[in-house]
């Protein structure tokens, strides 16, 4: 195996997380991350009701209201407010509005204020957007953050500090460099989670404007190494991507790579060749405009319908594969993305006469 050194390239999508939004009697519940060092769940709460959590071990729970207004007991928490219960006691509350409220749960502070609604005081202004504390403890930490659209804060690293992301609302660029100085990018939306290790660099930059809840471990400054200033250093691929979102006005099109693209080898991918004429198709409604979607199985057989592992070990060798033959895309999946047209030698009525299929492709655009 080739020798890597930290986390492997491949892996990181094991980083991202879409945590699932579940029904209550009282609103909605989304449990984001719980790991050893911490949890964090959002709450949706009808007005009138009443939600209740189930304290986590020695855990101290911090309650944030980001819209609404909420009642522990006889303390009133009103909207961009908090208040912290210790650990044990009873977590019920009643939303007085329609509520939105954050429960960061971390290692109970000696020092900490318990059952007193407060605001918050550090607010920062950046010249990504803006930062706020919202807890800062010798156990947990957790902000707010604001990343402006066009934005971007410095590729940094963390020896100490263990993060995660909750995306609020909006859209973020993330980049992750890992394995050999190799950098991946991903695109967060709305209801998105990841989290961040200690060491693995990271910068953020904003295709909308982007609300961001942190929670991590202890928070210190002096932990935070820069890699490239964002202050003068342009984050790659985040113009060219807010760029091309102006460009794309076109359908979405997905095309199957083998029998499609490239020969079909029946499961031996290096001996695949490419199909000149669908290339030189695809690249043209790349060119005008369109949203390109390249999709394959490819090792999803021999690791048994396990789409991360058939992941770990074909996304580069497809990636670079496509790149060698010249094909424009915009987006490679191990799977079926969403799409307005699909193209797929296994669909019923397939045929390898491209000049009838760009016809009927067009036929399909025009509709």
């Amino acid at each position: 195996m080739t020798a890597q050194y930290g986390l492997d390239i491949n892996s990181l999508d094991k980083l991202i997380a879409k945590p699932r939004r579940a029904k209550k009697s009282w609103g909605y519940l989304t449990k984001v991350v719980s790991v050893p060092e911490y949890e964090l769940s959002v709450a949706e709460i009808d007005r009138g009701k009443k939600c209740a959590l189930v304290p986590v071990g020695n855990f101290e729970t911090t309650f944030y209201v980001e819209h609404g207004e909420i009642a522990l007991g006889k303390t009133k928490v009103p909207e961009k407010s908090l208040v912290t219960v210790a650990p044990g006691e009873s977590i019920e509350c009643t939303a007085k509005k329609q509520s939105r409220v954050y429960f960061f749960s971390g290692p109970a502070d000696s020092k900490g204020r318990y059952g007193t609604a407060f605001a918050p005081t550090d607010h920062r202004d950046k010249y990504w957007g803006e930062i706020e504390t919202l807890v800062s403890s010798a156990g947990y930490s957790a902000k707010r953050m604001v990343v402006k659209k066009g934005a971007y804060a410095s590729l940094e690293f963390h020896c100490n500090k263990f993060e995660s992301y909750y995306i609020q609302s909006g859209k973020l660029l993330l980049r992750l460099r890992a394995g050999r100085g190799e950098d991946r990018f991903f695109e967060l939306g709305e209801g998105v989670s990841n989290t961040i290790p200690q060491g693995l660099m990271h910068q953020r930059g904003g295709l909308e404007d982007t609300v961001i809840i942190e929670i991590a471990t202890k928070d210190e400054d002096s932990d935070s190494y820069l890699v490239e200033d964002g202050a003068r250093m342009k984050m790659p691929q985040l113009a060219s991507r807010l760029a091309g979102e102006k460009k794309l006005r076109g359908k979405r099109i997905s095309f199957d790579l083998d029998g499609v693209i490239c020969t079909n080898t029946e499961g031996d991918y290096a001996k695949a060749k490419p199909i000149k004429e669908a290339i030189a198709i695809v690249n043209k409604l790349y060119d005008e405009g369109h949203q390109i979607n390249l999709f394959t199985a490819r090792f999803m057989g021999r690791h048994k319908n396990d789409w991360k592992s058939a992941y770990e070990e074909g996304y580069m060798f497809t990636k670079k594969q496509l790149e060698s033959w010249g094909v424009k895309f915009h987006e490679l999946f191990l799977g079926k993305p969403s799409s307005d047209i699909f193209i797929d030698d296994r669909a019923l009525f397939f045929t390898p006469d491209w000049k009838l299929l760009e016809t009927e492709i067009r036929a399909m655009i025009d509709r």
